[in-house]
C-alpha cells in the first residue's frame, strides 16, 4: 500500500490504498502486454538489449505481484482481526 499500514486505520482505508496500488500496477502490466504484442508483430528481429529489457520488466512484474499478494494478505489478516 502506498501509505504505511497503521493499526488504528480502518480496513476500508487500507483497501483504498491497495486499490490505488493495484490500478497503478495494472496499467504497467497493460503497457508491457501492449509493447510485447507490438514487438512480436514487428518484422524487425529483437536485439539483445530489447530482450534483456523485456526480461527485466517481466521480473519487475513478478515482484510487483508478490508485493500486491502480501498487501492483500495483510488486509485479510487485519479484516479477520477486526471481526474478533
Amino acid at each position: 500500500m502506498s501509505k504505511p499500514d497503521q493499526p488504528q486505520q480502518p480496513v476500508s482505508v487500507d483497501l483504498l490504498y491497495f486499490y490505488d496500488d493495484f490500478v497503478d500496477f495494472q496499467s504497467r502490466c497493460a503497457f508491457f502486454c501492449d509493447a510485447t504484442t507490438a514487438l512480436m508483430k514487428s518484422d524487425q528481429p529483437l536485439d539483445k538489449a530489447t530482450l534483456e529489457g523485456m526480461h527485466q520488466h517481466a521480473g519487475q512484474i513478478k515482484a510487483g505481484l508478490n508485493t500486491l499478494k502480501q498487501q492483500l494478505q495483510q488486509l485479510r489478516h487485519k479484516a479477520e482481526q477486526a471481526e474478533d
